[in-house]
């Protein structure tokens, strides 16, 4: 890996956002991790994966903890601009929280002010993306669509699944017990919920 670094381009970030995985498998401290990172960020600052593939190490599951991988989201959604779709690393910080603590009521975490915001952000930040078919795109609006969802936001929730058009590989519906139970779920009670607020 540190060859393909030598030998490549300076400015290509392929190699440090590969090295991102192989970092997290090895276990590299702290501050090693920060200096790859670094050298990503000089080459890549916007790439939607390297923010994913870092935030996972800074998760509580990883080598971090929430408060780790939620301000790593912050810096992600401070650093990008809409369009750059990079809120989806803030909603995914919150989301790892709310998964793996036990006693989180998602009806509650969810409406904290501050991911209220979040979501809110990412909304506009899809709205800003030039190519509404783009991958990034649809995994932004699966994760949008769960915290909207649990923010009882059911008219913005079902816009979110009109676009996704049934994919439900991804994050949040893959650590559901039954992927596409969960999201049939999430989506039909929606829509449910978004027809009767249009009937009062």
């Amino acid at each position: 890996m540190h060859e393909a670094q030598r030998v490549a381009d300076p400015a290509d970030p392929v190699a440090y956002i590969t090295e991102l995985r192989i970092g997290r498998g090895l276990g590299y401290s702290h501050e090693r991790f920060r200096e790859l990172w670094s050298q990503v960020v000089e080459r890549a600052p916007k790439v939607q994966a390297a923010w994913v593939q870092a935030q996972q190490f800074w998760c509580a599951k990883w080598y971090g903890s929430h408060d780790l991988a939620i301000g790593f989201g912050r810096e992600a959604a401070e650093r990008g601009e809409p369009g750059d779709l990079l809120s989806l690393i803030l909603l995914r910080g919150y989301f790892e929280q709310e998964n793996r603590e036990a006693d989180a009521d998602p009806d509650v975490f969810y409406k904290k002010p501050e991911i209220v915001a979040a979501a809110t952000a990412a909304l506009a930040d899809i709205a800003a993306a030039p190519d509404q078919a783009d991958r990034r795109v649809v995994r932004l609006r699966n994760m949008l669509a769960w915290v909207l969802y649990w923010q009882d936001r059911y008219e913005e929730t079902v816009e979110q699944f009109r676009h996704i058009d049934g994919y439900c590989g991804v994050e949040p519906w893959i650590y559901q017990p039954g992927a596409k139970a969960s999201f049939l779920k999430t989506r039909d009670f929606s829509v449910r919920r978004a027809v009767l607020a249009g009937q009062r």
